[in-house]
């Protein structure tokens, strides 16, 4: 056996001038996880990704559980690796959850061009290794595409300046003629969520409480594992509400046939994914990534702490979905591959 065939068995063939052109790496963020929001976010991202290269076979790589050298090497060969959305990066990527990849797999691994990532936690101190992290493993050539402004502050501050601001691939099929076809009026029934790791007991019972006044009948989405757990907590919980099971077809089917459903909750990709249906949506804001697509897109979101005064007029009143995705900036980073 060769010497470079042996080093590209330990994923050692970063810089090795073979690669393969028809093959796309993607680092994907819903392999290994339990929140089916991430397969929302990478269904989304494939779509995209199909247009661009609609030839070409996509390489599926997790980014939860870590890579192998095998992972690393075919990786490498691969004319370009997307890191596709979810909040993967942050300051303190040496102990990061999300996306496990360690110093050495940094220096194995060729360059990485980002898709709608996020920064994981607002007021954290950027470590000197996540500076090193970024700066060695992001590309230098092309643009890298963040899902809010706060994320393309916080990595020119660790000195990545090659950064859109394109929101989430999630939205970008949310143009104007797709939300003319978004309903104003309420509708009879209504899908809600409610977020695990964000617990307001008051909140949430509140929020049963609003939509049992105003919808005939309520259907509750688990979009991740604990929410049933937590939501079987709740004084409001009854035989009443239908559960719809964690998994992203059951979901779809039900935004798809009910013919008049809305959606109200504090999953952010569940109050899309309604969107991208074309569902009357109201995103109840729990954490930075709700209320900074508010800010940068006009996504239909009220903060939680004010759920108790405006959520019932909210629900009441006739509205237009204004979603304004920013397609220049979608646009420019498309044309990079084109």
């Amino acid at each position: 056996m060769s010497l470079a065939k042996k080093l590209e068995q330990v994923g050692l063939n970063r810089f090795s001038a073979v690669t393969n052109d028809d093959l796309i790496a993607l680092f994907n963020s819903s392999i290994g996880s339990l929140n089916v929001g991430d397969e929302i976010i990478n269904d989304s991202i494939r779509r995209e990704l199909l247009q661009l290269f609609p030839r070409e076979q996509f390489l599926q790589l997790t980014t939860h559980d870590g890579i192998s050298s095998v992972g690393i090497s075919r990786a490498n060969k691969a004319k370009y690796r997307f890191i596709c959305g979810s909040n993967l990066i942050g300051g303190k990527m040496f102990t990061s959850r999300q996306w496990n990849v360690g110093p050495l797999d940094v220096l194995r691994l060729r360059e990485v061009v980002t898709l709608g990532v996020g920064w994981q936690k607002y007021r954290n101190q950027t470590s000197l290794y996540s500076r090193w992290f970024y700066q060695a493993l992001f590309s230098k050539q092309y643009q890298h595409s963040v899902r809010d402004n706060y994320t393309r502050l916080r990595l020119a501050e660790a000195g990545v300046k090659n950064v859109i601001n394109t929101s989430c691939p999630t939205t970008w099929m949310l143009t104007e003629e797709h939300l003319a076809k978004v309903p104003e009026q309420k509708g009879d029934e209504v899908i809600f969520t409610i977020t695990d790791w964000r617990k307001d007991h008051a909140a949430d019972n509140h929020l049963i409480r609003t939509l049992r006044q105003h919808y005939r009948k309520l259907h509750f989405w688990v979009q991740a594992a604990r929410d049933i757990e937590y939501m079987q907590q709740l004084s409001e919980f009854g035989d009443d509400i239908q559960v719809v099971p964690p998994r992203l077809d059951d979901f779809d089917r039900l935004l798809r046939e009910t013919p008049s459903l809305d959606y109200v909750g504090s999953r952010l990709h569940g109050g899309i994914r309604a969107l991208q249906h074309g569902r009357r949506t109201l995103i109840i804001g729990v954490d930075n990534r709700a209320l900074e697509k508010k800010q940068d897109i006009n996504l239909p979101v009220i903060d939680r702490k004010e759920q108790e005064q405006q959520l019932a007029e909210r629900v009441a009143q006739s509205w237009a979905t204004e979603v304004r995705i920013p397609l220049d900036r979608i646009h420019e980073w498309k044309q990079q591959f084109r």
